[in-house]
């Protein structure tokens, strides 16, 4: 600990002695600072060895002899928390204090001095001088901070083991809900892995489905709708025609090393050519194969169709699925 220890004015305390003639030194040195390191043996028992100035300090051999740090022993009795009985030694000048200390605040008490050695060590031993003050410290206590019975120790324990054992049943819940999601990505990936496999089949399918077709001899536009990889259906004949009006004239007559675009893929329009009506259009395989959902292609373009018996070539018309 360190601290002030003794009088504010400790001019009183050693002004004027046979050892400290009253202009040896400054008042500033005369203050009673002090460092101490106290060792506690017993419960109500601490020794404490230190060094310091003021009353501390060297007597003798320097100019300025309270400038100069002297040590100092002390033996404290401690009967209760406030209350403190001690003896205490200075090296330099063989002082012998018996000290009784009262602290009602923390780092702070009041005390009562009597010094019953003087100066010198052949002085006969007797009450010299009794001095009462202030004394504020700071204590720098070694350990784990505060100190705990036993009852909060075992308390403590208690609720540690308590902690750890909810924090042991969380990690296991934890544990579980991990590996759950494990087993689900597992799966997760087994089905991506299906459905890649699936894409990549399906690709190789549609690959087979020509854009284009070159036509050869004997060759006509049901034939050709009929082939497996165009539509598989000779009935959508018209979808090949529709496609390539710009080159066929007439249905029936195709020739040898014409290259005919193969439309695939779902229609969301139409437009009308010569001939068409909305019942015709429905019943269009690619349509909805049905020409009885002719109401569902007027009813999405109503905007443009004034009357269901009249469509007009070049209008496009919505083909809602």
């Amino acid at each position: 600990m360190w601290g002030i220890n003794g009088l504010l004015i400790p001019r009183f305390e050693s002004e004027g002695t046979e050892y400290v003639p009253a202009d040896s030194s400054g008042a500033l040195f005369r203050i009673p600072v002090f460092a101490s390191i106290n060792v506690k043996p017993i419960k109500y028992a601490e020794i404490g060895f230190g060094v310091g100035l003021g009353k501390y300090g060297l007597r003798n051999r320097f100019e300025q002899p309270l400038a100069t740090p002297g040590f100092f022993a002390n033996v404290t009795v401690k009967p209760t928390e406030f209350l403190r009985f001690a003896w205490e030694w200075h090296s330099a000048s063989h002082r012998r204090n018996l000290e009784i200390f009262v602290g009602p605040f923390k780092g702070v008490e009041f005390f009562a001095n009597v010094r019953y050695a003087h100066y010198s060590v052949h002085d006969p031993i007797g009450a010299y001088q009794a001095f009462v003050g202030v004394r504020a410290q700071l204590p720098i206590e070694t350990g784990c901070g505060e100190k705990t019975t036993q009852k909060e120790a075992l308390q403590r324990l208690e609720e540690c083991r308590a902690r750890l054992t909810a924090l042991s049943q969380e990690i296991s819940e934890l544990e579980n809900e991990y590996n759950a999601l494990v087993n689900e990505e597992n799966d997760l990936d087994s089905k991506i892995a299906s459905l890649q496999n699936e894409i990549e089949e399906l690709k190789a399918e549609i690959a087979k489905y020509p854009s284009e077709y070159t036509v050869e001899k004997g060759d006509y536009l049901s034939k050709i709708a009929a082939q497996r990889y165009i539509y598989n259906n000779w009935k959508a004949w018209p979808r090949i025609y529709r496609a390539n009006r710009h080159l066929i004239k007439d249905p029936n007559l195709i020739y040898p090393g014409w290259v005919l675009k193969i439309p695939h893929g779902i229609v969301t329009d139409i437009e009308v050519i010569p001939g068409d009506c909305l019942w015709k259009i429905a019943g269009f395989t690619w349509i909805y194969n049905n020409p009885r959902l002719w109401t569902t292609i007027y009813e999405a373009n109503k905007d443009q169709i004034k009357d269901p018996n009249l469509i007009y070539p070049k209008q496009v018309l919505k083909i809602p699925r």
